[in-house]
């Protein structure tokens, strides 16, 4: 092989070698933490395992680990913080953020699915005001809600659809 092929070949790699680094650096950088970076939401089972958590050592020790309460945090899409009761004990206050609500025009409601509550959760798609739904309402389901918009641009949900 001559000195054009090998320094082809050294190129080559020095080039995937700084494409590696690069992809490497930019997922540390959006990422740094490795945190999960969506709300899981209350409800689920890795939520309650991290408030029990959180509650368990707020009675033992009387003070919670921080990054515990940055996982609940990312885990639930709720801020804690500990606050004293009448009798001077430390509890456990987790807030959730009131929901946002979004009126939409009558004329708009007829575009939309019923949609997994699980999914409306995850997009953190707002609440829309003021409406039940097209013509008379529409029937979802336990576990789906009427949300307002095309798949790729839902504007809001309509609660008790």
């Amino acid at each position: 092989m001559d000195k054009k092929g090998k320094s082809i070949i050294i190129l080559g790699l020095i080039t995937v070698l700084a494409l590696t680094t690069f992809a490497v650096v930019a997922i540390a950088h959006i990422n740094p933490q490795g945190k999960q970076t969506h709300p899981v939401g209350l409800e689920t089972e890795s939520c309650q395992g991290a408030l029990a958590g959180a509650e368990e050592q707020l009675a033992d020790r009387g003070i919670i680990n921080p990054r515990l309460l940055d996982n609940i945090e990312d885990k639930c899409g709720v801020e804690c913080s500990i606050e004293f009761d009448a009798a001077h004990e430390p509890v456990l206050v987790c807030e959730e953020e009131a929901p946002q609500c979004v009126k939409v025009d009558p004329r708009n409601l007829f575009q939309g699915a019923c949609t997994d509550l699980s999914l409306i959760s995850e997009l953190h798609i707002p609440q829309c005001c003021g409406f039940e739904g097209p013509q008379g309402g529409i029937n979802c389901g336990a576990d789906q809600e009427w949300v307002v918009g095309i798949s790729a641009f839902p504007t809001c949900y309509i609660s008790n659809s």
